[in-house]
């Protein structure tokens, strides 16, 4: 489960309400502390579109002082909603949302810094300058206006349910898939699609393929133990969909390999890139939650009760999830590889020879090349529909399906990407990794 922006403007309020309570003897430190309070505000604030007229104190490309306790804390739980701000999508933000959210979000911002400031107004007042004291006044009465203009509105509106780039960190099995998934997914887009090769691919189509099988094993357990830990009807019937669905992605995926393998110039070796290292961390955390004696754990040793198939829930939602971002970014690695000329022609070997009796060895021109292959990227864009329906079905069911996650545009999924390949550890890796059978084994 991710931590909401309402989850960490609620621990934002909260770390100020403890600093409140704390009686501070250090002068200096109190400063700092308030330097960074404004800092954070004023970043946020400015995410939330809005110019909050007030200076922190600091010079021009100073540095903005950092903190682990006392009023520093406030600062980095502020800092923490605005980096949630900062990458959402705010034209979707702006047509689902309202003024009304805007002005909700600034009020409690505002509320949260004017406990701190009334803090430091109680410990540092009497020992400060006027000078020093009357700033201060002038700051707090600004952020008064601002938490007085909030009055009245119903509340955070579409940005309550924004989400965190990562699920929350846990200790559990569950919460570690969860966590080793995004990483997955996030690994793979740090080496553009342009710069794969054929192996690169091949083990991209095994890692998905290997993630559909862990996630119809849990989505069948969740399903077996459903009756005994009170699972509803009603989800039993979406999780029983998303088993069907898992399916149909895997035999398409068994079709698209064998179409495309054949015109692959280079079908040893195995994959470096970050995604494939990430991956194994993710199959060693499934492996963890399924079998850590070494066998598979039965549904009812895996789901003993509601909770846990809540957690495990959430874990078959982020696994899924970064799998459909994961099948995007290949489809986009798959039309790459067309473009440059790393797949041969349809009717030709691996060589480039014809495989067509009587068959022209002329290779079309390039504009000509993409409608060669127009079967082999349109099954890849139908498996990452499939595997986008497969993971809104897993949203459907877990509990964070009111959240709200910032995702790209799946009709134009180009990222601004950096290159990036990591050097092959000794003995890492299988010599023919993407061409595993299906199951809990890769």
């Amino acid at each position: 489960m991710r931590a909401t922006y309402e989850d960490l403007l609620r621990a934002a309020r909260r770390k100020a309400m403890q600093a409140c309570q704390i009686q501070h003897t250090n002068g200096d430190e109190l400063v700092s502390g308030w330097q960074s309070v404004l800092a954070a505000t004023r970043a946020h604030m400015a995410l939330l579109r809005y110019d909050l007229e007030l200076s922190d104190g600091l010079k021009p490309g100073e540095a903005v002082p950092a903190g682990t306790t006392g009023l520093g804390v406030v600062a980095q739980a502020l800092g923490a909603g605005a980096d949630l701000l900062a990458t959402q999508d705010w034209d979707e933000a702006s047509a689902r949302g309202s003024q009304a959210s805007l002005v909700a979000a600034r009020a409690e911002v505002a509320g949260i810094a004017h406990i701190a400031g009334r803090t430091v107004l109680r410990d540092l007042g009497r020992t400060s300058g006027m000078e020093q004291h009357r700033a201060l006044l002038d700051e707090l009465q600004v952020l008064r206006r601002v938490v007085l203009a909030g009055r009245g509105c119903p509340g955070l509106g579409y940005l309550r349910d924004l989400v965190t780039s990562h699920p929350r960190y846990g200790t559990d099995a569950a919460s570690q898939v969860a966590w080793m998934a995004v990483r997955w997914d996030r690994a793979h887009h740090e080496v553009e699609p342009r710069a794969l090769l054929v192996r690169d691919l091949r083990s991209t189509a095994g890692q998905l393929r290997t993630a559909g099988g862990y996630a119809r094993y849990l989505a069948g357990c969740i399903l077996a133990a459903a009756n005994a830990v009170g699972v509803h009807s009603q989800l039993q019937a979406q999780l029983d969909r998303l088993r069907r669905v898992l399916l149909a992605v895997d035999a398409s995926a068994a079709r698209a390999s064998t179409s495309w393998q054949r015109r692959a110039p280079d079908i040893g070796g195995s994959s470096d890139t970050p995604g494939e290292f990430a991956f194994l961390d993710l199959k060693m955390a499934l492996d963890v939650l399924l079998r850590p004696h070494g066998d598979l754990l039965s549904p009812r040793a895996l789901i003993p009760h509601q909770s846990q198939a809540a957690g495990t829930i959430d874990a078959l939602d982020e696994l899924l999830g970064a799998a459909a971002e994961v099948a995007w970014y290949q489809r986009d690695a798959v039309h790459s590889m067309i473009c440059n000329g790393q797949l041969s022609l349809p009717g030709q070997d691996t060589d480039g020879t014809s495989l067509r009796q009587g068959a022209s060895k002329r290779r079309p021109p390039a504009a000509d090349i993409p409608g060669q292959f127009a079967e082999l990227t349109g099954l890849h864009t139908w498996i990452a529909r499939q595997w986008s329906a497969a993971a809104a079905l897993a949203r459907d069911v877990s509990s964070s399906a009111h959240h709200r996650r910032h995702s790209v545009n799946k009709q134009s999924h180009v990222r601004p990407l950096t290159i990036r390949r990591c050097a092959v550890a000794p003995g890492i890796g299988s010599r023919d990794q993407g061409q595993e059978d299906v199951g809990l084994a890769r």
